[in-house]
């Protein structure tokens, strides 16, 4: 695979899993179990931190078929504004080249 063909697939994947966690379950009409289910957890305590990590690989192992997730790391969560930093890390099936994908939930 061409560099830029594995950048593009890699920006396209990390655009779908924005997509997958900014989508609360519900919102779309049509597919309401589409998206991720953080959205009840952000304004909880910090003990709802391994609910929110399995929210997030429950989601994109569901909707995101062209990854496996490795690993989700919250590098940090305040409760109190709902704000969370996280990282996934992941590995595409058809070719196996590893991807990390960096965000800011809020």
């Amino acid at each position: 695979m061409l560099k830029t063909e594995f950048q593009n697939l890699l920006e396209d994947i990390n655009q779908s899993i924005d997509v997958i966690l900014f989508t609360r379950k519900g919102e779309k009409i049509f597919e309401p179990e589409f998206g991720c289910g953080i959205w009840e957890l952000l304004d909880r305590g910090i003990e709802q931190v391994p609910v929110l990590i399995a929210s997030v690989y429950d989601a994109l192992n569901k909707w995101e078929k062209r990854i496996r997730v490795d690993k989700v790391k919250i590098n940090s969560f305040e409760p109190n504004t709902g704000q969370v930093s996280i990282e996934i890390y992941y590995t595409m099936r058809n070719n196996n080249e590893r991807g990390i994908y960096r965000g800011n939930l809020s």
